[in-house]
């Protein structure tokens, strides 16, 4: 029980409707979070998971044999 976090710890003691509530109030205050984002930080946001949905695609693509040649070819294209 020593492992868990703090958050854990305080979720099984709570019950479930206290759960309920906590969820309820953290889902409020994400939403307004969400709402006070500026146009530049959604930008960013759209950029990393565009990058982390194309990285994923290209590790499925890539076979292990040709990701040397790959990255050379990365590197070629950067000069």
């Amino acid at each position: 029980m020593e492992n868990l976090t703090q958050y854990r710890k305080r979720q099984m003691r709570l019950t479930e409707e206290e759960k309920l509530i906590e969820k309820e109030k953290r889902r409020v205050r994400d939403k307004e979070r969400k709402l006070r984002r500026t146009e530049e930080e959604k930008k960013k946001i759209q950029y990393i998971n565009y990058r982390s949905h194309a990285r994923k695609f290209l590790t499925d693509l890539i076979s292990d044999e040709d990701k040397p040649l790959f990255i050379e070819i990365l590197r070629e294209l950067e000069k």
